[in-house]
């Protein structure tokens, strides 16, 4: 088996620690493998040259020498005679170690009896061997009455036995199965599992049996969500080792679904959490700011949620269902964040730069420098890394196609990093001519570039035309960027048929960046289910596969489509993971990240704040910068809208002069929607007017009806807008249209309007932005709950509302936090916000 991280090396450790006399005490839970391990280490002691005696209690038919030495004891004791030195036998064991090394390897040590220890000991204290002890966790630490010497003054050095690694994981699918596993399949077992060996093996066979798995193409693939009944038993010897208490609150942390540890420490006493904690039944571990929590192996919480309701009961936290009709809304109820996951993206980003930086290293050249760099997307830290292997002279030497793949990511590089715009764009110049049947990568690297930097009128549509004898990337890299341009002009049908035709001609673009922006082309044209049908597809295939740039890029778009539906719980979910892998992205990862701010400029996600960078950090018209200044305005417009819509106005005249009319448009509406004015009202229609955009056309007749106060026009506005996902709009132009036939006497207008209104509640989830789903949110919240979050509404601080509820400060703390948590309120403002 391989892996950087595994059973190969650990084997070799515990080896090293023999060699220099040192005996060695292997710990692990319950299905960590313990007994296959130690097979693994007496193979490989004796292919070293030692001598082994293997004990597994109460079995020790293996050891006879020792067997001999016990009964000698027993012997001895009964007939008053000295039991410290059975010569005979002991003399028998001793000309058995004389020639060479050897070790006794215990399995379940504490399982052993008396009088074999006393012989054990024995032999320890008069002749050359030494020791391994393999231990659950629950008995590390303790001995029995006769104690096993060691060395003089030396104690046993503690190793933890390792979980599999994914790689090892597939190669146990392999042995067990008789074929591959497909790699998602792979890396689901492994999650569920924890890489606990003895669970994995125990669910792979039962998954071949029961049919959770198939064999497709010659790879097993997963059919369903791998749980079974049968697993039941698996968790529960996991849990017979612990207390009633431990396990009500395993169950407790397992079905309220907590991912922190401050979280666990509201629903279970801080003891319980810390003997769980180093039992290893909960994992914590620190990233960014947070201590995450998951439940080790994730198959346990899974088995409580499944299967036993001890928790439920106590659970206060009630889930928000979508609408029956509503499938955009079920899509998106993404789950909380994944501790496991977390891991395993780590992981995966750090095998990916080490085997890409040692390709690098062994054999320089323009194939091995792009695999470098594009491990290198995801990490923030790599600029100076990704700078000195673009100026490697051995990076542009190799095949035509990476050599003009470099260059791209050269040009990209100096332009956008580096703000020296007219290098980068003078590099695809200067280089287009090198690269043989490749060099009309330049032409699709300068048109993205252009479009990442705002500068879209630049662009010359000549230049990425489509030509049967071009090789098939080439084709399809220029027919995303035809699509990428004719996006930012708003011209969604035609970039829609541009980047489905480089999806159809080469499969290996269905990830970052087409899928991304199909998402976002579907949403410019009007169809708001069709986007998330593509964005949340992507997402999950990228969290199974973990593909971390598709990860960020997809979930950009997934969190510009929360934030158009106003799902809190779900957009905190998903800035939980971006947290957790590192950092929040002010826009994709990616070297092409800009068009994607200019369709969708980065949203207001609870916990999400604009990333600090200095405006002169990017070129002028940048859309990354855009987009933050975009954020920047959102954020004022919650004290100033006429300031905020003032910064929204530069932007879309900025926009709108350099060819990004898809930008300018979105701005200029949402400009108008902060501050009406009728002269750029009139202005913003002239730019949809150019467009091919049912969003934008839609949303400025929206405009236009709020405008003129026409309540036919706010009706008929309302019930369009619909199908681009903006329902929060519709009801809003529905509550202004009611207003306004109220005060005419009302009408057959009236009518119209509650129909709408009762078939946009009972189809669609409401948005926990929304005004009127307040009453549903308090429903959460106990009655104290609730108490003390109408007094944080009205402003009070902690020290006045304990004054007025005779509380103490600390109590009304407790509260606020899990009234905050319970509503997915990230801050007091927010929730003062959705309750006042």
């Amino acid at each position: 088996m391989t892996g950087t991280i595994g059973r190969e090396n650990q084997v070799s450790m515990v080896v090293a620690y023999l060699a220099h006399g040192l005996d060695v005490d292997l710990v692990g839970r319950v299905g960590s493998g313990r007994t296959v391990l130690l097979t693994q280490l007496a193979e490989a002691l004796r292919e070293a040259g030692w001598q082994c005696l293997v004990l597994r209690p109460p079995d020790l038919a293996d050891a006879q020498h020792v067997n001999a030495l016990s009964e000698a004891l027993r012997t001895a004791r009964k007939s008053g005679g000295d039991p410290t030195r059975p010569r005979a036998d002991l003399m028998a064991v001793e000309s058995m170690v004389a020639a060479r090394q050897t070790v006794i390897l215990i399995d379940d040590w504490y399982r052993l009896d008396v009088d074999s220890w006393a012989a054990l000991s024995s032999v320890s204290a008069h002749s050359r061997v030494q020791f391994v002890a393999v231990h659950d966790l629950l008995h590390h630490g303790t001995r029995p009455n006769a104690r096993l010497p060691l060395s003089p003054g030396d104690a046993p050095v503690t190793v933890r036995i390792p979980h599999f690694t994914i790689d090892e994981t597939r190669a146990l699918a392999h042995k067990l199965l008789g074929a591959a596993m497909e790699p998602r399949t792979v890396t689901r077992f492994y999650a569920k599992s924890g890489g606990m060996p003895g669970i994995l093996t125990t669910m792979m066979i039962a998954a071949r049996v029961e049919g959770l798995i198939t064999l497709r193409d010659g790879a097993w693939v997963a059919t369903t969500d791998l749980w079974s009944p049968s697993f039941e038993g698996i968790v529960r010897r996991q849990l017979t080792s612990l207390t009633v208490e431990e396990n009500r609150a395993l169950a407790l942390i397992s079905t309220s679904r907590t991912v922190h540890r401050q979280g666990a420490l509201e629903l279970v006493p801080g003891h319980v959490l810390d003997a769980l904690e180093s039992r290893e039944f909960v994992r914590v571990e620190a990233r960014t700011s947070r201590e995450w929590l998951t439940v080790h192996p994730p198959l346990i919480a899974e088995y409580f949620r499944h299967v036993d309701p001890r928790g439920r009961r106590d659970m206060t936290v009630l889930a928000t269902e979508p609408g029956e009709h509503d499938r955009s809304a079920a899509m998106l109820q993404l789950d909380p964040v994944d501790p496991v996951f977390l891991r395993l993206i780590g992981e995966r980003v750090q095998e990916r730069v080490q085997d890409a930086r040692s390709a690098w290293e062994e054999s320089p050249s323009a194939e091995t420098a792009l695999r470098y760099l594009e491990a290198m997307r995801v990490d923030e830290g790599a600029a100076p890394t990704v700078d000195s292997v673009l100026r490697d002279s051995r990076a542009h030497s190799g095949s035509e196609h990476a050599v003009a793949e470099v260059r791209s990511w050269q040009a990209s590089w100096v332009a956008s990093v580096q703000g020296d715009v007219p290098a980068g764009l003078a590099l695809l110049d200067t280089g287009a001519t090198r690269h043989g049947a490749y060099e009309r990568l330049a032409d699709a690297a300068r048109a993205l570039l252009l479009v990442d930097l705002g500068r879209v009128d630049e662009v010359d549509m000549g230049t990425l035309g489509d030509h049967d004898v071009l090789p098939v990337r080439v084709r399809a890299r220029l027919a995303i960027a035809r699509g990428a341009v004719l996006a930012a002009r708003g011209l969604f049908p035609a970039a829609h048929a541009a980047l489905r035709f480089a999806r159809n001609i080469d499969r290996t673009q269905q990830g970052t960046d087409v899928a991304a922006l199909i998402a976002l082309v579907h949403l410019g044209e009007g169809d708001f289910d069709a986007a998330v049908e593509e964005a949340v597809g992507e997402f999950q295939r990228a969290k199974e596969e973990l593909d971390v740039p598709a990860l960020w890029a997809s979930g950009y778009v997934v969190g510009v489509l929360l934030n158009i539906r106003g799902y809190v719980n779900p957009l905190q979910h998903l800035a939980d993971t971006f947290q957790g892998i590192g950092h929040a992205p002010a826009f994709p990862h990616s070297p092409r990240c800009g068009l994607l701010c200019a369709l969708a400029p980065l949203p207001t996600i609870p916990g999400w704040s604009p990333r600090e960078r200095n405006d002169a950090d990017s070129p002028e018209g940048a859309y990354p910068l855009m987009s933050v200044r975009w954020a920047r305005a959102e954020i004022i417009a919650r004290e100033d809208p006429g300031a905020a819509a003032e910064i929204l106005w530069e932007i879309a005249d900025s926009a709108y002069r350099r060819g990004a009319i898809y930008a300018a448009c979105v701005a200029g509406q949402r400009a108008l929607q902060l501050t009406p004015d009728i002269a750029r009202g009139e202005k913003v229609s002239e730019w949809v007017a150019d467009t091919d955009s049912v969003s934008l056309s839609t949303e400025q007749d929206l405009i236009d009806a709020l405008a003129s106060k026409d309540a036919t026009a706010l009706i008929d506005a309302a019930e369009a807008i619909v199908p681009t996902g903006r329902v929060t709009h519709a009801l809003h132009a529905l509550t202004i249209a009611a207003q306004l036939v109220d005060e005419s006497a009302g009408g057959p207008e009236s009518a119209r309007i509650a129909a709408l209104r009762a078939w946009l509640e009972a189809r669609f989830q409401p948005g926990s932005f929304d005004r009127e789903e307040s009453t549903g949110l308090f429903r959460r919240l106990t009655e104290r709950e609730r108490e003390v979050s109408a007094n944080v509404a009205e402003g009070l601080t902690n020290q006045q509302i304990a004054e007025r509820l005779h509380l103490s400060v600390r109590t009304v703390e407790n509260h606020i936090h899990r009234s905050m948590r319970k509503v997915g309120a990230t801050s007091r403002q927010q929730l003062a916000r959705l309750f006042d």
